[in-house]
């Protein structure tokens, strides 16, 4: 049986790696399973202190939407030793935010109350790009993705990453049509158990490839509407940084980071200021390698649908090979 979202299913709901759809849990109620002894205060004087003496440390954070390719991306910085970087998404549930604030300082408590959403979301970002005082020189950065990005505070979060001199690498995938792919691949891969990221770890190897979908029309109608709708959000934030201080936004390309990989992550070094290079050393494996008509097997149906629905760009992702042909 295939299960896929209806039309008005909010696509944000599970590209949770984490979301049980066995249980038809939604992410709200995930973001409740974080640890209950946490206290309710935040003693944020000292962290703000803290930060007012920080100005030399490079702050960034890579923004993405999913299945652009970003989970592989900022791991790259985990290894690097210029850079202290947040592993997962720290704004995706209160369990991973504590477990950023708290991970070069635990003690540090944090308020179930402060959220990205809150009108002081302020001393949130203080928190998460504050680094440990015992390597004053290294970089902070963290993944932000763009549906934890609350739209009605686009302005103000704007003006906090120009006042602190955030620096942005925006991962954009221009190919929708593989990105939905990928994404109901993923959710499916959930409804067996199967986290996506095991496949791409190589844990999961035998369903590389292997499964073939029937995917319906409306499914891919809803999804290019849903990254549509992030992409516009993600081009208000960078519209307004911009705005105040030019030059703090990167915009980097899915598939130029695997065909002009040197050149690409050359201009990441030189616009972080990095002195030692990325290593590109990785235990990710692409996933989708295969041309889309050969993995969804309605595919003769759906192509010329959306191109009528959504433009020629459409056909043109279809005969597109990301990667040479090793697609994510």
């Amino acid at each position: 049986t295939i299960h896929y979202p209806p039309q008005d299913y909010d696509l944000s709901e599970f590209v949770d790696d984490h979301v049980d759809t066995s249980k038809s849990k939604k992410v709200e109620e995930l973001v409740q399973v974080a640890a209950e002894n946490v206290h309710e205060v935040a003693s944020y004087s000292e962290m703000s202190n803290a930060m007012k003496m920080d100005n030399k440390k490079q702050k960034f954070f890579i923004l993405a939407i999913q299945r652009s390719g970003s989970t592989w991306f900022s791991r790259l910085f985990s290894g690097h030793k210029e850079v202290l970087m947040h592993n997962g998404e720290c704004l995706r549930t209160f369990r991973e935010l504590h477990h950023c604030v708290t991970r070069w300082k635990p003690s540090q408590d944090v308020s179930r109350s402060l959220t990205i959403h809150s009108s002081n979301f302020s001393k949130l970002l203080d928190m998460l790009f504050y680094g440990p005082t015992e390597w004053p020189e290294r970089f902070v950065g963290m993944k932000w993705m763009v549906n934890q990005l609350p739209p009605h505070r686009i302005k103000e979060i704007a003006n906090y990453i120009a006042k602190n001199k955030i620096k942005i690498i925006s991962l954009k995938r221009k190919n929708v049509l593989r990105q939905c792919f990928s994404l109901f691949d993923m959710y499916q891969r959930h409804l067996k158990g199967v986290s996506v990221h095991d496949v791409e770890h190589g844990t999961g190897a035998k369903w590389k490839d292997e499964i073939k979908w029937e995917i319906p029309l409306n499914y891919w109608d809803h999804c290019f509407n849903w990254f549509r709708h992030q992409d516009s959000v993600r081009e208000k934030l960078i519209e307004e940084v911009e705005n105040q201080v030019p030059g703090s936004v990167l915009e980097v390309e899915y598939s130029d980071l695997c065909t002009t990989t040197s050149k690409s992550f050359h201009e990441i070094e030189g616009f972080l200021d990095l002195h030692a290079r990325i290593t590109l050393d990785s235990n990710f494996h692409k996933m989708h390698t295969q041309p889309l008509k050969n993995m969804v097997t309605n595919w003769g149906r759906v192509i010329p649908e959306l191109a009528k629905n959504h433009g020629n760009d459409v056909k043109v992702w279809a005969n597109e090979e990301e990667c040479g042909g090793n697609t994510h």
